[in-house]
């Protein structure tokens, strides 16, 4: 057992669809964060979420952390559940979910911040990763205009 903590942060871009993504919809899944336990099986804590974004729009988003890939639903830009034959399996693998919604102008682009998360995360047994998911949440539709624009970066303790 790894006895050593460490203070990390990872950069990830939650690619998507540049159409017109609508709420309960899939913004991004199954986007891998390698190496975010230093063990397999190991443990993380998730301290601080930033959300940078190259388009003007500010939708709240459901981040959902889970410990292996499987889709919430067919592709981006549709419902969870959406073509998935066995939903309560990608359920079992939830670690938790964090909302995003509070964002800051900066006028070309977008940043939300989420500080004091404290969300435990768990790798599973034969891996060293986790990964996250973006659900659109706000109410209405998103429509980001490249495919690329959404960059997170997250702030966790390693052991």
């Amino acid at each position: 057992m790894n006895t050593r903590s460490e203070v990390c942060l990872v950069d990830a871009d939650l690619t998507t669809v540049a159409a017109a993504i609508a709420d309960n919809e899939v913004i991004s899944q199954s986007i891998e964060l390698k190496h975010f336990t230093g063990e397999k099986g190991a443990c993380s804590i998730i301290q601080s979420i930033t959300l940078n974004s190259d388009d003007a729009e500010t939708p709240a988003i459901d981040l959902i952390f889970t410990q292996v890939s499987t889709a919430f639903a067919d592709a981006a830009s549709e419902v969870i559940g959406n073509s998935v034959a066995d939903l309560d399996a990608a359920g079992a693998s939830v670690l938790g979910v964090v909302s995003l919604s509070n964002y800051a102008n900066h006028v070309d682009f977008v940043t939300a911040t989420k500080l004091n998360v404290g969300l435990v995360v768990q790798s599973a047994a034969d891996s060293t990763s986790i990964y996250v998911h973006a659900v659109n949440r706000s109410g209405g539709n998103f429509t980001p205009t490249g495919t690329d624009d959404l960059h997170l970066r997250i702030g966790y303790i390693r052991s």
